[in-house]
């Protein structure tokens, strides 16, 4: 997906059963303090099949991570 297709309110698969609600955009959302790239989402895990984190967790990426994971939008 592109990076500029991405949306704050709208929400993301990666096509095996995780969705994705991107909830806001800034660069307060990196990951650590010294990130080059300032481009970052905080989204809230809708939909899981497996991983560490559990459903309504808010998560950081970048939006370049973001759009290699996700593949499309969904409703």
């Amino acid at each position: 997906m592109k990076k500029s297709e991405i949306q704050v309110g709208r929400k993301y698969t990666d096509g095996k059963g995780n969705v994705r609600e991107v909830t806001a955009e800034g660069r307060q959302f990196s990951l650590f303090s010294s990130q080059e790239d300032s481009d970052c989402l905080q989204y809230k895990l809708i939909a899981k099949k497996r991983g560490p984190f559990l459903v309504g967790t808010l998560c950081n990426c970048t939006r370049t991570a973001f759009a290699a994971w996700a593949k499309k939008e969904v409703e």
